[in-house]
């Protein structure tokens, strides 16, 4: 089924954003459809329109680590019938005092589908914050304990988004919910709508020889530690990449530089201004354009807060300051001397400089930005 985005209404229910998902799996989630439009204390509806076409969601109720009950999705949704989305149209929930008493003084209430035990909602609590931020995940190695260190700040918390599939990604961003935080190696231009939605970009930068060289020693390594990391999709791009890799001889400078320039020409297009790619194409795929740069600049001009990894601790004391809290609680990974040394040797060899051009002129733009905002600083 081959749908975009569709609002369902439910007779006198408000309009539930939903993106019409493919009946397939990606990653490590199924793709669903879902959104707890309503928490009225003594309450609470909701919509889940599972991947399976014909299944029932349970949805698992909780509070703290305690399970509470399981409640099927034993509503008719006229609309999902209508609309094929669902082949009996019962996908929504309502929970209620009646069946379940002491709903309204929930405080830390939580709803899962029992299945995934995937998030679908949580109950909002004076110690979040409102806001909607979506970390571009710049590095193939994620930065996610950073990610779960802001995670109690936030009523709704996804990381890692990409691995949801395209439209499952979607769909966090139409969620009804205020407090939302996620992360994600996502094409941006393709979920650029979100910023209309009220989501604010956060973004942290690798220099590029260093993440080139993050990237390989990951891809060498990759069979080992798993691709529990990676998108489906994304695993399929870099699959002959990583058979590739496993090869190399990093030990050896002289016989690595010969590897990689024998490396074939769409193993390193796998590899090329990864960042500048992801702002600005629409496809793993695409090489950037022409006026990637600028496009990805575009990007990075609409968020809250831009950092570098060589930097931080200033990152830190800037998200810190956003986000009110302590700066020593946010986790980023300090520069590894094995990721240093093998960039160093990359910055010899003038064939990467090429693969890494627009990555180059990007990242000196923002580090540019940088220096001089620590100038002005400093001068105040």
């Amino acid at each position: 089924m081959s749908l975009t985005a569709v609002s369902v209404s439910v007779h006198s229910r408000p309009a539930v954003s939903l993106s019409v998902l493919s009946r397939r799996r990606f990653g490590q989630q199924d793709e669903m459809i879902f959104n707890i439009f309503e928490d009225c204390g003594n309450r609470v509806r909701g919509t889940v329109i599972p991947d399976n076409y014909s299944g029932i969601c349970q949805i698992r109720v909780s509070a703290g680590d305690r399970e509470i009950a399981v409640f099927p999705t034993n509503e008719f949704n006229p609309g999902a019938l209508a609309q094929g989305l669902h082949e009996t149209g019962f996908v929504d929930f309502t929970i209620t005092e009646d069946s379940l008493p002491g709903l309204s003084a929930l405080a830390d209430l939580q709803i899962h589908e029992a299945g995934t035990g995937f998030l679908l909602y949580r109950r909002f609590r004076p110690s979040m914050l409102t806001g909607k931020y979506l970390r571009l995940e710049t590095h193939l190695l994620p930065l996610w304990r950073f990610d779960d260190a802001v995670e109690p700040r936030f009523q709704q918390h996804y990381r890692g988004v990409e691995r949801l599939g395209f439209y499952g990604s979607r769909q966090i961003f139409h969620l009804s919910q205020g407090s939302i935080y996620a992360s994600g190696r996502l094409q941006i231009k393709n979920f650029m709508f979100c910023v209309d939605n009220g989501f604010k970009f956060l973004a942290v930068l690798h220099e590029p020889y260093e993440e080139l060289a993050e990237r390989v020693l990951v891809l060498k390594s990759i069979k080992n530690v798993g691709m529990d990391f990676l998108a489906e999709r994304e695993a399929l791009h870099l699959r002959k990449a990583v058979e590739y890799a496993a090869a190399l001889p990093i030990t050896s400078e002289k016989a690595l530089q010969k590897a990689l320039e024998q490396m074939p020409a769409e193993l390193l297009l796998a590899l090329a201004n990864p960042v500048v790619r992801q702002f600005s194409t629409f496809q793993l795929e695409e090489p950037p354009p022409k006026n990637g740069v600028a496009q990805a600049l575009d990007i990075l001009a609409q968020s809250a807060v831009i950092g570098l990894r060589s930097e931080p601790e200033l990152f830190a004391h800037s998200l810190g300051a956003l986000l009110n809290v302590s700066p020593s609680s946010l986790p980023i990974p300090p520069r590894s001397p094995k990721v240093v040394e093998l960039a160093e040797m990359f910055r010899r060899w003038r064939f990467l400089e090429v693969i890494l051009e627009k990555d180059l002129e990007l990242y000196s733009v923002v580090a540019d930005a940088h220096r001089k905002a620590r100038t002005s600083d400093a001068k105040c």
